[in-house]
């Protein structure tokens, strides 16, 4: 389905403007509004903006998701919106986790020569705040960006995935960077020089 709600230059400037400000200061709680999109399966409609925002036919994808049908149902209107092609996990420079992030050290973490050909994931979880309640993840960040250290809390993710997070990032400037959306349209940067201190489970 060709996607007529999206504006590839207004909507994407718009939206592009929202990423620097989130990539600048990691942990800061964004949001992107205004969104117009309807995405097929019910798809977070942020996470699929920022897809129409920085792909295009220089660069590939891959969808994360454990439904092989919803999988192809994805990709298929992501390529269709953005002229950008499916990969493998492998060599994929941007993924849509829709699950666990179960093989985190398949996704490429480029090379010394050239470290920014590291892959950007975007995770979708439940909900992105300072002060959630019930069952989530306080994650405490330091680096770059960052004044002293920074608390945000994520529900809908694993510890594991963090850990994991942590792992693959440990040998900056390689690693991954990462963006969560949520069902209310937030967004979260973890580029990979920030450093995950601390991971409580509440």
């Amino acid at each position: 389905m060709k996607e007529i709600n999206f504006d590839m230059v207004f909507d994407s400037q718009k939206i592009f403007r929202v990423l620097l400000d989130a990539f600048a200061h990691p942990g800061k709680i964004n949001k992107i509004t205004d969104l117009k999109i309807k995405p097929p399966l019910n798809v977070s409609k942020a996470a699929l903006e920022i897809f129409f925002t920085l792909l295009d036919l220089e660069v590939g994808f891959y969808v994360w998701c454990f439904d092989e049908q919803k999988r192809r149902k994805i990709e298929e209107y992501i390529e269709l919106n953005t002229g950008s092609n499916p990969r493998d996990l492998e060599s994929a420079d941007f993924v849509l986790a829709l699950n666990d992030l179960s093989e985190l050290k398949k996704v490429k973490k480029g090379g010394l020569e050239y470290p920014e050909q590291g892959a950007t994931v975007v995770r979708v979880v439940e909900e992105i705040g300072e002060n959630l309640e019930g069952n989530f993840l306080t994650l405490t960040l330091t680096g770059p960006g960052i004044n002293g250290k920074k608390t945000v809390s994520l529900r809908g993710v694993k510890r594991e995935e963090i850990i994991e997070i942590i792992e693959v990032n440990k040998d900056f400037p390689l690693g991954i960077d990462f963006l969560f959306v949520d069902k209310k349209d937030k967004i979260l940067a973890l580029p990979r020089s920030t450093k995950i201190v601390e991971v409580k489970e509440v």
